[in-house]
């Protein structure tokens, strides 16, 4: 307070070795200062809702597959329970840069992330069917094991264009 006043040139307070009280200066700049105060203050005090409440936009990325298997299941408890939070998810099956567009996260299937990314699993591994119409099968025969698949015309997939690499198969061999 004394660089204060120093650089007013203005005394606001009366000291003594006992006590200290407002000069007419120092009253009159309380009173105007306080409301000010007040209003930080209660704008402060508000932002312990974000602490308290979750609320907010949260921008997730996800390919097609992964929104209707994972994130919609999950998601809908969550929103019940934290009813300020907003959600915008982006069904995308393109290999977007969630960062340079602005997402907060991004849902991958399988372990394919950019190297600077954290990935958490959020769901156990999607279980899938290898599948053949009746009138393919008895064109072509049916397979005995997953070497005789080299033989049959298998339909790949890619995330985008731009990431242009096929999704691998992977099989885990069930013990009979």
């Amino acid at each position: 307070m004394k660089n204060l006043e120093t650089r007013l040139n203005l005394r606001l307070f009366n000291r003594t070795t006992r006590n200290v009280s407002l000069t007419e200066a120092g009253q009159q700049l309380f009173e105007q200062l306080f409301p000010l105060y007040q209003a930080i203050n209660n704008e402060v005090d508000a932002l312990n809702d974000f602490l308290n409440t979750p609320s907010g936009l949260i921008r997730i990325n996800a390919p097609a597959m992964a929104a209707e298997a994972v994130l919609y299941p999950k998601l809908k408890p969550i929103l019940n329970q934290y009813p300020k939070i907003r959600l915008e998810i982006v069904v995308d099956d393109r290999w977007a840069d969630i960062v340079k567009e602005g997402f907060d996260m991004g849902v991958r299937l399988g372990n394919e992330v950019a190297k600077e990314m954290i990935a958490v699993p959020i769901s156990a591994p999607l279980k899938m069917a290898l599948v053949a119409s009746p009138d393919y099968l008895a064109q072509y025969g049916s397979p005995k094991n997953i070497d005789d698949l080299q033989q049959h015309r298998l339909i790949g997939a890619k995330l985008s264009a731009e990431h242009g690499t096929e999704i691998q198969w992977e099989f885990k061999y069930k013990k009979s």
